[in-house]
């Protein structure tokens, strides 16, 4: 895999509404049921639960993705969840509240099932703690025959020194032909131009750590990092 750290075809781009105004909504989970709903997910069922989340004034259950103790000191577990709901040249946005300390990434993920064709692979808002929210791609060039990862030198999200952790933030990926966009609370901040995979896509949300889960942040198995959460998650498709 190659990776380019500076993108000639990721720009920033003019500031607009997102595009599900024109598209019909195809998935949506407010997670208001008593339990996460297994007919549209799959998922680690230890760390991935419901929980009660100051949103805004409100208090509202979000889905929680937590990291957890491996049952020893410094030596945590990831977690992932999966929408069974599947469709190419989708449109996804969720409200996710991501994680404030570093050594984690978190967020989410809209990816190709099928991952050999060109222009297949995923597009991410990653988030990486202390304020560093990314945007990135990887994505499988027919020409070289290798996945090429994309990620600019700067990242477009600024989100005020780590503020704006303490509040939930939408986060949209645009999957179309000849593009990949990235949008924030609405407004489009990055665009990929390229050929794309029209093969149908999935969505993904991770909590991942290093390599082998050591995190010397939080030696104490009680007393682990805090998770990401997400209010809500829709896909949109077109007409």
């Amino acid at each position: 895999m190659t990776m380019t750290r500076f993108l000639p075809l990721l720009a920033a781009v003019a500031l607009h509404a997102g595009p599900e105004t024109s598209m019909k909504l195809a998935f949506e989970d407010t997670f208001k049921a008593k339990t996460i709903d297994e007919a549209k997910w799959s998922f680690d069922k230890s760390n991935v639960r419901l929980v009660q989340a100051k949103v805004g004034s409100e208090t509202k259950q979000v889905l929680n993705l937590e990291i957890l103790s491996a049952g020893k000191s410094t030596i945590w577990r990831s977690c992932s969840i999966t929408a069974k709901f599947t469709a190419p040249l989708m449109y996804v946005e969720a409200s996710i509240r991501m994680q404030q300390t570093k050594n984690r990434w978190a967020g989410l993920r809209v990816r190709t099932i099928e991952d050999k064709k060109n222009g297949a692979g995923e597009l991410f808002f990653d988030s990486l703690g202390e304020d560093r929210v990314r945007v990135h791609a990887t994505l499988v060039n027919a020409q070289t025959g290798g996945a090429q990862r994309l990620i600019p030198d700067k990242s477009p999200v600024n989100l005020d020194g780590g503020a704006s952790y303490k509040k939930f933030n939408r986060y949209g990926i645009h999957w179309t032909p000849t593009s990949a966009r990235w949008y924030l609370n609405g407004r489009e901040v990055f665009t990929l131009r390229r050929e794309l995979s029209k093969e149908a896509l999935n969505i993904h949300f991770y909590h991942h750590l290093p390599e082998g889960g050591v995190m010397r942040e939080f030696p104490n198995p009680q007393l682990g990092p805090e998770p990401i959460q997400i209010e809500w998650v829709r896909a949109y498709v077109n007409k």
